[in-house]
């Protein structure tokens, strides 16, 4: 990281790399700052140094025995293609934003964001930019002011407000609501579910699909199965899990499985449970992309949330989370504008989740991690 100390190496490498010149340099200053070093100590010191100071002080804190932890459940539910503003923007004392921001299109025409009252399904526009090269768009090397300039429209810098949600606002209240939750890679949908399983995309930027028998399974779920510890995934269409081969789907079942372990009590220590992903350019998919309709999507979340909390039979010991994938929007190559399916055509909360429609904008935020968009992250757990 010399090129970042050295002024002449620092000047040459970020006008050549921009965006790893900040997302470098913000990482060095804030590690040291973490350290007790003082931010400015992050661009004089040796890298080494300042990680093993970061290191040394983080050893310094107390964690609790694992045996003595509070929770041995976890249920986690990864939705898509939504941004903390675009939902919550109007949350009392979070970090968020909606009325009275504008962004410049790609012929230079000024639109605000505006809010979505009483329009719950994006049919008619465009479903926003959420490709690698969007997403660097929109981010605008940390000005964030590219939503307009991508491969999207102004679908994508609405909002909604605090009424215009069936059930998003009152579970943000009721429990712990992450207003600077970040993806994983700034890019679509692939990448950040292999990132959820894995921890990486094994080098993808796209939905590329691997070559012969599926990635190494170097899940999260093959480190618990190593170690004897329950774990499982639940699909309601198409298994995320078949990208890991025969491994993957052998620890996969069906969404009515998850039901049948809340009814019973016997859920796994840790469920991963994915909403359906089939129907999402006629507006009926339960997982949250453009399409789909805001007013059906949240049963999901809630289901998930009441099975685990209420039903699962493991009551306080057991914590839901709800999180979003992907960067800040959602498709690049739009094909047009899809016409959504009528009601009478959704599927039964029975046989799909939920679903939504989409947005993503945010602003720029000062010292944060530039690489990747905030979208939406909320924890629930029944202590």
């Amino acid at each position: 990281m010399d090129e970042i100390r050295d002024p002449a190496a620092a000047e040459r490498f970020e006008t050549e790399h921009p965006e790893a010149f900040h997302t470098r340099r913000d990482f060095l200053m804030r590690t040291a700052a973490a350290a007790g070093l003082g931010a400015g100590a992050g661009l004089m010191l040796d890298p080494d140094t300042v990680l093993a100071a970061a290191a040394k002080g983080q050893r310094r804190a107390k964690l609790p025995a694992a045996r003595n932890m509070p929770i041995d459940t976890f249920v986690v539910l990864m939705m898509e293609n939504r941004s903390f503003d675009h939902y919550l923007g109007w949350l009392p004392g979070a970090d968020g934003r909606q009325a009275g921001l504008s962004f410049t299109d790609k012929h230079g025409a000024k639109h605000k964001t505006h809010r979505l009252a009483d329009f719950y399904q994006s049919c008619g526009f465009l479903d926003p930019d959420h490709s690698w090269d969007g997403g660097r768009t929109e981010l605008d090397r940390g000005k964030m002011n590219g939503f307009l300039k991508a491969a999207s429209d102004t679908f994508a810098i609405g909002y909604y407000a605090e009424p215009d949600l069936p059930f998003t606002p009152h579970n943000a209240k009721a429990f712990t609501t992450f207003d600077r939750f970040f993806c994983s890679i700034l890019s679509s949908t692939y990448p950040n579910r292999e990132y959820m399983h894995a921890a990486q995309s094994y080098g993808e930027k796209d939905n590329s699909l691997p070559s012969g028998a599926g990635f190494p399974d170097t899940t999260i779920f093959a480190a618990m199965s190593k170690k004897g510890i329950s774990n499982r995934y639940y699909y309601t269409d198409i298994p995320v899990s078949a990208l890991w081969g025969a491994p993957g789907l052998a620890r996969s079942s069906q969404v009515q499985e998850f039901y049948a372990a809340c009814e019973t009590g016997t859920l796994p220590h840790l469920s991963f449970v994915d909403p359906s992903f089939q129907g999402e350019e006629q507006g009926t998919s339960g997982d949250e992309h453009p399409l789909a309709d805001v007013r059906i999507r949240r049963s999901w979340p809630m289901w998930s949330t009441r099975s685990c909390s209420l039903r699962s039979g493991r009551g306080r010991r057991c914590s839901a989370c709800t999180t979003s994938g992907e960067g800040s929007s959602t498709t690049s190559s739009p094909r047009g504008f899809p016409t959504c399916a009528p009601a009478a055509a959704w599927p039964t909360t029975s046989d799909r989740w939920d679903s939504a429609s989409r947005q993503s904008w945010s602003r720029p935020t000062p010292g944060a991690d530039m690489s990747t968009t905030r979208s939406m992250g909320s924890s629930r757990s029944s202590r």
